[in-house]
């Protein structure tokens, strides 16, 4: 099928939160991400606008399970749909999961993100939680739009294997789980040389603060404690970027749960 004006006007508004939550649907782009989701979430895929040459290599066995709307498209089309700045050869329209009540995992641990707002740094810590074994992105209302195209392609994937829910300070007041906060005054993640270092317990969730104002206050009333990541005595930088921090802590949590 061929793509129409209509059509294309629908793709672009979908870079635009409004329309996303308006129709139900979200972008994602590039070869990769597509073979993916083709593999692992084929029914959540509405519709395939690609190049005549990628169409012709995919296998036919990646389409069997999908009911979308395959369009052959071409470069200047791709171009125009495309939110990359050099297109990749095919992009699709998924339905975003039905919002459902914050149900946290009985077990294992789990990021909170508050406040987070770079796209790039949510789709990296989503990325990060699939790395090593976290159970749920779960975040504050403020933070990031999850179907953000930058969010997406920043999480390479994770959109389609780690679960994400949106819960409010108040909902997580409800957990039993423990709830631990990134913050540059808490216990030492890592240090042989101290006393008093940061022993996981087996479940919990991680809180990565806002990039620009760190925890909030709401949220450090929740906190079971905090855990730092101590800089080099000659170091002069004031912080770590949001989601560096998030995977040095998320690798200590994995090597010493999976330690137990």
């Amino acid at each position: 099928m061929n793509i129409s004006k209509a059509q294309i006007k629908h793709l672009r508004s979908l870079k635009l939160k409004k329309f996303r939550e308006k129709y139900g649907e979200f972008v994602i782009e590039g070869d990769k991400l597509l073979r993916e989701a083709l593999n692992e979430q084929a029914r959540a895929i509405r519709s395939i606008y690609a190049l005549p040459s990628w169409l012709e290599d995919l296998p036919e066995k990646l389409l069997a399970e999908t009911r979308a709307s395959i369009y052959s498209v071409s470069q200047a089309e791709l171009e125009r749909i495309s939110s990359l700045s050099t297109p990749n050869k095919a992009l699709a329209i998924l339905q975003i999961p039905p919002a459902g009540p914050f149900v946290p995992p009985a077990e294992g641990w789990s990021f909170y993100l508050d406040g987070l707002r770079d796209p790039g740094n949510v789709g990296t810590i989503w990325r990060i939680a699939d790395w090593f074994g976290f159970r749920q992105m779960i975040v504050s209302p403020d933070t990031a739009d999850l179907y953000n195209p930058k969010v997406i392609q920043a999480s390479m994937g994770a959109f389609l294997r780690i679960p994400a829910v949106t819960a409010s300070h108040e909902e997580l007041a409800t957990l039993k789980h423990p709830l631990w906060g990134a913050d540059m005054e808490g216990l030492p993640y890592d240090s042989p040389q101290e006393a008093e270092a940061w022993a996981p317990p087996p479940s919990g969730l991680l809180v990565i603060g806002s990039e620009a104002r760190g925890l909030s206050p709401a949220i450090r009333s929740l906190l079971s404690g905090r855990v730092s990541i101590p800089k080099a005595p000659h170091s002069r930088a004031e912080s770590l970027n949001a989601s560096v921090a998030a995977g040095i802590l998320a690798g200590k949590i994995a090597s010493y749960t999976q330690a137990k």
